[in-house]
């Protein structure tokens, strides 16, 4: 009898899965996202990830699928494919994930837009997007929804580009919120990467090729360029501000620091002549103050990759 061998074992289990995810998306138990998905974290393989939704786009090439398609190649390093994919997401469709905009240099961005009352935001992940989007709730909806919002009243998103901000929205309130691209990144590791968001986007794999889903700050430092090709959770939450601003900023009518929140209340009160209770919709977990300072260490070490975001500031 020939001695067990647990590595073998695993990537035969692995492998399996990948086998399995295909043949539940061949008989119509899965989508062909959710087998290339499998695919890609439970086997590590991105080539027949890529495959299968190929195979998917010849009998429905929807945007979706494309841009899907376009990750996978983030994911691979093929940056002028990926580019090339997004770009026809948008240029065909009108719509792509905000991340993928900024990684394919296109100017547009996702923005919110109250027609009603004239009011148009920009949100920017870690910079108040939560409470400010509940503003938005609150105030038109009478209701809020914690960090759910996020997914909720999908009519006030839009799309924009530089030249809609000059013309269709030239006479509306055009602001959006800034904060301190260090702690950005903090506050993503504090709120997200620690509370298993890499985790939960790998389908609860430990690893995914070789970076853990739950690193720790040197982990993420020292392996920041690594997360951010092939986590599109991380990419999102860590692309500059100027990623977001740059086409932008000089057509707004106010870039708000994250500390002058109170006074963005002030001016929406004003605007819809409503209250906004004073109470924080997005309620920061305590974190410990070592960790706050492994934090600061080891994320100053990324400052040259937020460079252009000092001229906000």
């Amino acid at each position: 009898m020939s001695p067990r061998d647990p590595i073998k074992e695993f990537v035969s289990k692995i492998s399996e899965m990948g086998r399995s995810a295909r043949s539940q998306y061949r008989t119509g138990q899965i989508s062909a996202r959710e087998a290339a998905n499998k695919i890609k974290f439970f086997g590590s393989d991105l080539g027949n990830a890529v495959e299968l939704v190929l195979e998917e786009l010849e009998r429905a090439p929807t945007r979706e699928l494309r841009e899907l398609l376009g990750e996978f190649h983030v994911n691979l390093g093929k940056d002028v494919i990926a580019k090339s994919l997004f770009r026809d997401c948008y240029f065909s469709d009108g719509h792509v994930h905000v991340t993928n905009l900024i990684y394919a240099d296109i100017d547009a961005v996702a923005g919110m837009v109250d027609d009603t009352h004239k009011v148009l935001y920009i949100p920017i992940p870690k910079c108040g997007s939560s409470t400010i989007k509940n503003f938005f709730s609150m105030l038109l909806f009478n209701e809020t929804h914690g960090e759910m919002v996020h997914f909720k009243n999908p009519s006030l998103n839009r799309v924009l580009t530089p030249e809609a901000l000059q013309t269709t929205y030239r006479d509306y309130f055009k602001f959006a919120v800034i904060r301190d691209p260090i702690k950005r990144v903090t506050s993503y590791f504090t709120s997200n990467v620690s509370n298993r968001a890499l985790r939960r986007e790998a389908l609860g794999r430990d690893r995914f090729f070789d970076l853990t889903t739950m690193p720790g700050p040197v982990q993420v430092a020292a392996r920041f360029h690594d997360y951010r090709q092939m986590f599109i959770d991380f990419r999102h939450h860590t692309d500059p501000i100027d990623g977001y601003l740059s086409a932008f900023a000089r057509h707004l009518d106010k870039v708000y620091v994250l500390n002058e929140m109170d006074g963005l209340r002030a001016r929406l009160e004003d605007i819809y002549e409503m209250k906004i209770e004073d109470e924080k919709f997005m309620v920061t977990q305590a974190v410990d103050e070592e960790v706050k300072r492994l934090c600061a260490r080891e994320f100053e070490k990324l400052q040259s990759f937020y460079d252009c975001d000092n001229r906000y500031f």
